[in-house]
């Protein structure tokens, strides 16, 4: 089995790389649909078929 080795160890090693695209925020659901939704942005909100 190999050894595993500290993180200090490893080195210029590009873990991960997060792309998040810009939202324009034009309108926010109310509290009680945006809990049950799980966001407050209905462009978020998709149905699944």
């Amino acid at each position: 089995m190999a050894e595993c080795k500290p993180y200090a160890d490893i080195t210029n090693v590009m873990l991960a790389q997060a792309y998040v695209p810009y939202q324009r925020i034009c309108t926010l659901m109310e509290p009680v649909a945006a809990l049950k939704a799980g966001t407050v942005f209905p462009e978020l909100v998709d149905v699944y078929k």
